[in-house]
């Protein structure tokens, strides 16, 4: 018996990877007019492997990475819009998996 690999014909093969999924929230911890202090928190679920990158991408062309991160949003001309955050998760066989969450400002 081996560990994370199939039986196919008669020979050992690593069964093909399965790709993660994302989802995140955005938490306004402090806002003001045309500002926004936000807390995003990510999550990823690879179910043959792990996550191992975290990356945020911010609608400025910032990016950030961790799954918690705690962001400044400030743009007096787009107060009272929302502003959309893109998270892409990798897991360890280098697959990817985004999904976007929004914030108030």
């Amino acid at each position: 018996f081996r560990i994370n690999e199939i039986l196919v014909r008669g020979e050992w093969v690593n069964p093909p990877n399965q790709p993660p999924t994302a989802s995140c929230s955005a938490t306004v911890l402090q806002s003001g007019p045309g500002w926004t202090y936000a807390d995003l928190n990510g999550w990823g679920n690879d179910s043959d492997g792990t996550i191992v990158d975290y990356r945020w991408s911010f609608e400025d062309g910032s990016t950030a990475s961790g799954p918690n991160v705690q962001w400044s949003f400030y743009n007096p001309l787009t107060h009272g819009r929302s502003e959309s955050i893109l998270l892409t998760v990798t897991d360890d066989d280098g697959a990817t998996a985004s999904t976007a969450c929004w914030v108030y400002i």
